[in-house]
């Protein structure tokens, strides 16, 4: 016997299996397009990874070039290969880009307290100026050296330690040892971001002790070793300078440009052994930045002291 279903209850089961469809059609597009996107984001991490192994490829070729200089001369020189900015190098199907920069062409901040646990006074000079060229208040010298010394006294006036950093939100400590990274400067009262900014290009964190080459320093930190010189009286040292630079701090300090100054000799060299590598690469739609501070040693060996992909 043929059972005749009312023609209402057909109308709902066809409904019933088109909305089924819409549900599993719909369901088969979201997983088509969440893998598409896993596979997209896959891909970007494949990317981002080539990319990074290509700034630790430039770290590689840093450290060779860097012991060959080593082996060449023991003196720094703006002309030596090291120093040479690179053009754009492709690689597979990425690029990278790298350059070095000698860090001791820069002013040591570590350099204010001396291995006696003292003040280095001529250290100190130099950063008050530096501190005045780039636009700071010199006084600000006193919270840095609060900042790095092993006490946790106050300078007076203008010094800083914890009863200041913990009244921050949030609170925090100061560090009372050498800095570690430039960038610790944010940290330290009344210097903050934008003065970091300032005096980011001409500062380094470097064992106690370094000295700055006067071959490779820039003119502002060249200023800075002269009581009422400016950024254009150190320029004018500079052009003197050269690529080719001097073989000893004395022949520096017999420059024309120099002439009538007083400079302490304490503390200048022509020899270095920290330098920053500053690589970028693409690869697809991947791109990693690294900043490697490198150390050669007395036995020319060069070793990674510090990596990030952050800024030095």
């Amino acid at each position: 016997m043929k059972v005749v279903r009312p023609r209402h209850q057909q109308g709902v089961a066809l409904i019933m299996v088109i909305i089924v469809v819409a549900i599993i059609t719909v369901a088969v597009a979201g997983m088509a397009s969440r893998q598409q996107l896993d596979i997209r984001r896959s891909g970007n991490i494949f990317d981002l990874d080539k990319a990074y192994l290509l700034t630790l490829g430039a770290e590689d070729f840093a450290r060779a070039v860097l012991i060959q200089d080593g082996i060449d001369s023991e003196i720094e020189k703006l002309s030596e290969p090291w120093a040479q900015e690179t053009p754009p190098f492709p690689v597979g199907d990425g690029v990278l880009v790298g350059r070095l920069e000698d860090m001791q062409g820069r002013f040591n901040v570590n350099n204010l307290i001396g291995a006696n646990g003292e003040v280095d006074q001529i250290a100190l000079k130099r950063f008050e100026r530096l501190l005045a060229l780039v636009g700071l208040e010199r006084t600000l010298a006193q919270a840095v050296l609060d900042w790095i010394d092993g006490d946790s006294e106050a300078r007076f006036p203008d010094g800083a330690e914890d009863d200041y950093y913990m009244q921050q939100t949030p609170g925090y400590s100061a560090a009372n040892r050498p800095l570690v990274s430039p960038s610790e400067l944010v940290l330290v009262k009344g210097i903050g971001y934008k003065g970091y900014q300032a005096l980011a290009p001409y500062v380094a964190a470097l064992p106690q002790g370094v000295g700055i080459d006067v071959n490779t320093a820039p003119a502002l930190v060249i200023a800075a070793l002269v009581e009422g010189f400016s950024e254009e009286d150190a320029k004018m040292v500079v052009e003197e300078r050269g690529e080719e630079g001097v073989d000893g701090v004395e022949d520096f300090l017999a420059f024309s440009s120099l002439a009538g100054a007083t400079i302490d000799e304490a503390g200048l060299t022509v020899a270095s052994s920290y330098f920053l590598l500053s690589a970028s690469a693409d690869w697809g739609r991947g791109r990693a930045r690294l900043f490697s501070l490198l150390w050669r040693d007395s036995n020319n060996k060069v070793i990674t002291m510090m990596r990030g992909q952050g800024a030095y």
